[in-house]
């Protein structure tokens, strides 16, 4: 990961995660790592995959109201996320560069 501030590689995708693992793709051309934002209650996991990923609660979490980066083999074109419990809305912004 770069120890440049993150810049933003092509269009954010809104995940509507739940309990159910739910998915959304982004452009392999449009950054190495991934700014994953968890404006919901409650922990979320994700994951990356060259396609069809699937979260589960063995995946990265990320708290809730939190931020972090995920840096993906740029391959990596799907995005998964699965909710704790309930549900939270889950913003995926690729690009480069890091949020410290």
């Amino acid at each position: 990961m770069d120890n440049v501030k993150f810049r933003q590689g092509g269009n954010t995708e809104t995940i509507s995660a739940s309990t159910t693992s739910a998915a959304a793709t982004v452009a392999a051309t449009e950054g190495e790592n991934l700014l994953i934002t968890n404006i919901g209650a409650v922990v979320v996991f994700v994951t990356t995959a060259t396609s069809a990923a699937v979260a589960t609660a063995s995946h990265t979490p990320v708290l809730p109201n939190g931020q972090i980066i995920l840096n993906r083999p740029t391959e990596h074109t799907s995005v998964a996320v699965l909710a704790a419990s309930a549900t939270a809305t889950v913003y995926v912004t690729p690009g480069y560069g890091s949020i410290r």
